[in-house]
């Protein structure tokens, strides 16, 4: 990532650990907006299980 530059540009309004402004609980509600009710459960927990092989 780092020799693509990818973490230099605005993607998106999406919290993140490079975020100017620390990860709230009211993020998720923005996070689930974003991917819509149907994948709200993929992103917030599945893609986690998945990486780390739980």
């Amino acid at each position: 990532m780092k020799a693509t530059g990818f973490g230099r540009i605005g993607v998106s309004g999406l919290p993140s650990t490079r975020a100017a402004i620390p990860f709230q609980d009211s993020d998720i509600e923005r996070i689930a907006d974003a991917v819509g009710a149907d994948h709200v459960d993929t992103v917030l927990a599945t893609n986690a299980r998945d990486l780390y092989r739980l």
